[in-house]
């Protein structure tokens, strides 16, 4: 109970991480923090499952309230629907459609929420209802895996596209640049060796306009 308790905090944590001042899993919303805190969320859950008869029925009332879009979705996330693709590369659009909301998340929430539950009491001085609801939390973990893997895998597809864009833009953006060298560019040696032989040019043009203007007809006749 105790460790599905930390684990439970730690999961809202990590989706309630921020990137300087976007929030990572709160889709559309990046300004706003994507759950509410994990102890607000287990409140909320000690009073739907008050009265239930046995633990069965306690897990159906937690799985349902991850699902009731008037539960978790209305009450403990914060976000907005997952943000639009956006163009990465030439011809290609991707998007990051992961939010606190995904059913794969809320699937293990779901696992780690009823052990917390027993972490904070529930079936007190009922061992057997307890040990009970702990295997049902610890089926709903192991029943999430398959979707948390896949969730993973999909993240994995989409940074191995990103990069592989990354690297395309960077080699149009080198050769464009190698093109506009090209175009505007001027080798150095060539342009000092014209500039020197302008020089010289203009030097001898110099010295032979000087030449001409002191020349008279006495001293062509000598």
């Amino acid at each position: 109970a105790q460790t599905a308790a930390a684990g439970f905090e730690t999961l809202v944590a990590t989706l309630n991480t921020r990137l300087g001042d976007r929030s990572l899993f709160a889709g559309t919303a990046t300004s706003a923090t994507a759950l509410t805190g994990a102890s607000a969320i287990l409140t909320a859950l000690e009073g739907v499952v008050a009265g239930a008869a046995t633990t069965d029925e306690i897990a159906a009332r937690v799985s349902d309230w991850f699902d009731d879009p008037a539960g978790f979705a209305a009450t403990a996330y914060q976000g907005g629907p997952p943000p639009a693709e956006v163009p990465v590369a030439e011809g290609e659009r991707l998007g990051l459609g992961v939010t606190a909301a995904d059913p794969a998340l809320r699937a293990a929430m779901k696992g780690l929420a009823l052990g917390a539950l027993l972490d904070r009491g529930l079936l007190a001085g009922q061992p057997e209802a307890r040990q009970s609801l702990a295997g049902l939390a610890g089926e709903g973990l192991l029943a999430a895996q398959d979707g948390l893997t896949g969730l993973a895998s999909g993240l994995g597809a989409i940074e191995a596209r990103i990069d592989q864009a990354a690297s395309r833009n960077s080699a149009e953006s080198a050769a464009l640049e190698i093109g506009r060298t090209g175009l505007l560019g001027l080798d150095p040696y060539e342009t000092a060796s014209r500039l020197q032989n302008a020089e010289k040019q203009m030097d001898l043009l110099y010295a032979l306009t000087s030449r001409l203007s002191r020349l008279s007809l006495v001293e062509y006749l000598r």
